[in-house]
């Protein structure tokens, strides 16, 4: 079988031709699997991203809640302070009172 001349200049051409189709569908293939894992990455950095926020609202609301009890626990000392305040004055009220009654109308004086 002999090939005329043409058609042996055409065989490189149609070889080079080939190899570069196969160097493009690899070029091709590298592209998507480097695209692939540069996704995957950035997915990744993206769910850690959301987490961090999440731990820091969660912070946030746990401080929040922390600094409401302890301001109710303020509150409620404040409440008993005062009403020990109050009871103090209205047994020293009474007191002076009864030691007026007493002192007047000549009846011992109650002690409390």
């Amino acid at each position: 079988m002999n090939s005329s001349p043409p058609m042996r200049a055409m065989r490189p051409r149609v070889a080079e031709r080939l190899l570069e189709a196969l160097r493009h569908v690899a070029q091709h293939a590298v592209a998507d699997v480097v695209a692939e894992r540069v996704v995957d990455l950035l997915e990744a950095a993206q769910v850690e991203h959301e987490q961090r926020q999440r731990s820091a609202a969660t912070d946030r609301r746990r401080a929040h809640a922390s600094r409401c009890v302890e301001q109710r626990g303020a509150v409620r000392a404040a409440m008993v302070s005062e009403s020990c305040v109050a009871w103090c004055c209205r047994r020293r009220l009474l007191r002076a009172a009864l030691a007026d009654v007493a002192h007047d109308g000549g009846v011992q004086a109650l002690r409390c």
